[in-house]
């Protein structure tokens, strides 16, 4: 049992689970008693034959329709956005392989979009029907607000999954389309003004020169989000391995460093009653072996 000092929200709770869970099956149920744990033995018969995720899918909701419409359409938002064909990413029910769980990062608002995230990581993900109970006690927490908030994490996590290693190409087309469209705009006014018409006092201009200056300040934010990512990207953060074969157990980055030579100190010299210095030198380079220091490379 984890205690937290306070309500920290559902993905605190969950990232603080996966990170002391046991086994290789991890389940997922809220505590509302929603729920029936009697669906446990499917989910985990579903993991057991190759799933890495099985989320449920409340298809007979017992909710009002203050929630149960913005479900709906949080649902099929996400999955137009993120391409991942489930129709209940909400539902708190799910089955996770210990791999899946080891991958995923959850923070803010994250807990909604677990499938999203697995998805794009390569792990299988499975629908399962699961039966829904009406709520006995307490009340529900979630409204229409959630729509903004699923929304605005929704954004983040298209740009964690598309353009979390490539940001370039995001401000790049915005960089296209916005100077695509204020060129145009110049063109037709550089002819007018050719023709001798006036175009000093057109807001047609000063829209274009802004369009023209955001896609130079978008070319210039693509440049440094790279620069970000090529010295903060982590190979786990690139791909995820199902498997290997042919290679060995992965050693630990101490036992693949050499041993430095041995030191041994040299003996005090005394300079008329002044304070004396020892140096460490390598054991080698007082036996009279050449010393590594110096040597050029062949």
């Amino acid at each position: 049992m984890i205690h937290f000092r306070k309500n920290f929200g559902k993905s605190p709770a969950l990232a603080a689970a996966f990170e002391r869970v046991r086994g290789q099956i991890v389940l997922t149920l809220d505590a509302d008693l929603q729920d029936d744990p009697a669906m446990i033995p499917k989910f985990v018969a579903r993991i057991e034959a190759g799933a890495d995720l099985v989320s449920g899918w409340k298809q007979k909701r017992h909710d009002p329709f203050g929630k149960t419409f913005p479900s709906k359409f949080f649902n099929w938002m996400t999955r137009r956005i993120s391409g991942v064909e489930l129709r209940d990413f909400n539902c708190g029910y799910k089955a996770y392989r210990i791999e899946c769980i080891r991958e995923l990062n959850v923070y803010g608002g994250f807990h909604r979009f677990l499938p999203v995230l697995a998805g794009e990581r390569g792990f299988s993900i499975e629908e399962l029907v699961v039966q829904h109970r009406a709520r006995e006690h307490g009340v529900s927490k979630f409204g229409v607000s959630r729509i903004f908030h699923g929304f605005v994490d929704m954004l983040t996590i298209l740009m964690l999954t598309r353009f979390r290693t490539k940001p370039a190409h995001l401000f790049g087309f915005l960089a296209t389309v916005a100077g695509s469209v204020g060129g145009a705009m110049l063109v037709y006014l550089s002819v007018l003004r050719m023709m001798g018409e006036a175009i000093g006092t057109r807001p047609l201009l000063t829209l274009g020169v802004l369009l023209m200056i955001g896609a130079i300040q978008f070319v210039g934010l693509g440049l440094v989000a790279e620069l970000l990512v090529r010295t903060t990207i982590r190979n786990k953060e690139i791909f995820s391995i199902r498997g290997t074969r042919g290679f060995p157990a992965s050693e630990s980055l101490a036992a693949a460093t050499p041993t430095p030579p041995a030191t041994q100190a040299l003996p005090a010299a005394e300079d008329n009653g002044s304070a004396t210095a020892q140096a460490a030198v390598p054991a080698k380079a007082q036996t009279g072996a050449p010393s590594p220091v110096g040597q050029s490379a062949r």
